[in-house]
């Protein structure tokens, strides 16, 4: 397996930069990307204590600073060295692994819809899995586990629509339908539901199940096992539809070294991931930025990277269907993340007690993935295949913007020292 790794780096359409640089961090693709940042932004504050996280122990770093303070400039320029390392990791692996996702689909008869729903999205979320274990397990802080998991979400479907418009593709409402996504956005809008209305209700966080966990933790997990399995069965084809599929690409895939470019990519985008969180973290701490805007903003564009990386490729490969999959398949395995977060805080529910910023956060996801349905609703012929800034676009960045204000605003209400 190792010997195929040089051929995987000599791949052209890995790293062609000449074609690639320009089409994906052009100007306009940045400054909207930079928008989707006000979301960690105000995460970031309420993280760090300023919108009233509940835990005594929310400032516990979850990474340490590995440079000391009286340091000389050498340990910094080694951190900024590793930081544009991972994260040409993420975007080489991120790139890469689009492209065998939709190589192992049709390997197996496996449709673009289902692979970015499993595949993709589990792999592009695992960092922040490990976040929001850490946060509860390491720093004390569910707070900062939910606002971690919910905002993402929001955030995911910002992403969704600025990625096209940067690209000056056209908008993805344009080019789907809901029929295939039906069962994905209800198990959204219901997870989140369900977390949303048991926080309010378990304030004094009594309403628990056998094992501290509560109960919409476990309908949760129940939801996402039922949908998947739902999911599977409507996509996945059976008998000899599906042997043929196999069939007749099998000796394509099987001779392009499908599974070691596969491990390859995961490998690059679990460990870039990670790495990249870590020295951005750093980054913050030695240039101080970690409590101002210019910090926050610096650490979103990094935890976002994976998930920006993947979408930006297969949007480029017009896999629109995969591209959505993706980003719902994301979302719902963050909310999936609430229940490994629950199961690991052991001082009772990871839902009792929550700030009022946990409904702006959540409710803003919600209305996100209703405008989002609503637009994949439209018939077809009532659709411009070529149109790249939709009603619903402009509807989803501006909602989403002044809900991130709201957010903003609110925080001066209830920490107003906090952030002179």
């Amino acid at each position: 397996m190792l010997q195929n790794f040089p051929e995987i780096l000599r791949d052209p359409e890995l790293f062609n930069i000449k074609s690639r640089v320009p089409k994906y961090f052009g100007i306009p693709s940045c400054l909207i990307f930079s928008l989707g940042t006000i979301n960690e932004i105000i995460l970031e504050y309420w993280s760090n204590g300023v919108m009233g996280a509940p835990s005594q122990h929310s400032n516990t770093p979850i990474f340490q600073n590995s440079c000391p303070e009286q340091s000389d400039g050498l340990c910094s320029m080694i951190i900024w060295l590793q930081f544009i390392v991972s994260g040409a990791l993420v975007i080489a692996g991120g790139f890469l692994l689009a492209k065998n996702g939709k190589e192992l689909g049709e390997r197996y008869g496996l449709s673009d819809l289902w692979v970015g729903f499993i595949f993709l999205a589990a792999i592009t979320s695992i960092p922040e899995l490990a976040t929001a274990i850490g946060a509860v397990w390491i720093a004390d802080s569910p707070s900062l586990a939910l606002s971690d998991v919910l905002g993402s979400n929001a955030f995911n479907i910002f992403i969704l629509v600025t990625i096209t418009i940067g690209l000056s593709r056209p908008a993805i409402t344009s080019v789907l339908s809901l029929s295939k996504f039906r069962v994905m956005i209800l198990m959204i809008l219901s997870m989140t539901g369900l977390v949303m209305i048991f926080a309010a209700l378990n304030q004094d966080g009594k309403l628990l199940s056998p094992g501290n966990i509560s109960l919409a933790s476990w309908a949760i997990i129940f939801i996402y096992l039922a949908g998947s399995w739902k999911l599977f069965r409507d996509e996945h084809p059976s008998g000899r539809e599906r042997d043929e599929t196999v069939e007749n690409s099998s000796g394509r895939a099987a001779g392009s070294n499908l599974y070691p470019r596969l491990i390859f990519s995961i490998i690059l985008v679990i460990a870039g991931g990670f790495w990249l969180a870590r020295t951005g973290r750093e980054i913050a701490e030695i240039t101080h930025w970690g409590e101002s805007f210019v910090g926050a903003l610096f650490l979103a564009l990094v935890t976002s990277l994976p998930e920006m990386s993947v979408c930006l490729a297969l949007i480029r490969m017009n896999s629109y269907d995969m591209a959505l999959g993706n980003i719902l398949g994301s979302n719902i395995f963050n909310l999936g993340i609430i229940f490994w977060a629950d199961l690991v805080y052991r001082r009772g529910s990871i839902l009792s007690g929550v700030t009022p910023p946990f409904y702006i956060i959540g409710g803003s996801g919600i209305i996100l993935v209703l405008i989002l349905a609503g637009a994949l609703m439209i018939p077809s012929e009532r659709k411009s295949k070529t149109r790249v800034i939709t009603w619903d676009g402009i509807t989803i960045i501006a909602l989403y913007l002044a809900g991130m204000y709201w957010l903003f605003r609110l925080s001066y209400i209830l920490a107003p020292a906090a952030l002179k």
